[in-house]
């Protein structure tokens, strides 16, 4: 697999991002509104933001809002197709899963140790 797509895959598959693009599937929503729905610093979700808008997913538009105030971001998901791509995920992640299943089963059968590759890595 390419460095380029382990990039993406890395980024889609992270906690933070599922719940940037949870909030953002009603419509939009400002920068400071997504950080009160999550626990992730300011500048985490910043840098995601800037993460996801690098790979098109999402889009951000400068918002100044009336008086005192820094101006913030309005941040939207740029297609609709991002929800065809969860599902997408979502069955290729089980079929992988039932792979690897099939694996552990078929050695069991042999009689030879199972291989858990998944769970013999330290985590990250």
């Amino acid at each position: 697999m390419e460095t380029r797509t382990r990039k993406l895959m890395a980024l889609l598959a992270d906690d933070l991002t599922a719940g940037l693009i949870a909030l953002l599937r009603d419509g939009q929503a400002m920068e400071t509104d997504l950080r009160g729905h999550l626990t992730a610093s300011r500048q985490s979700i910043s840098r995601r933001l800037g993460d996801l808008e690098t790979w098109g997913i999402v889009a951000g538009a400068r918002h100044v809002t009336p008086g005192r105030g820094a101006p913030t971001t309005m941040w939207r998901l740029t297609g609709t197709r991002i929800h065809e791509f969860e599902e997408s995920a979502d069955r290729l992640t089980l079929e992988l899963l039932e792979g690897a299943a099939a694996e552990q089963r078929a050695a069991l059968e042999v009689g030879s140790k199972p291989k858990l590759r998944l769970l013999d890595r330290p985590a990250p």
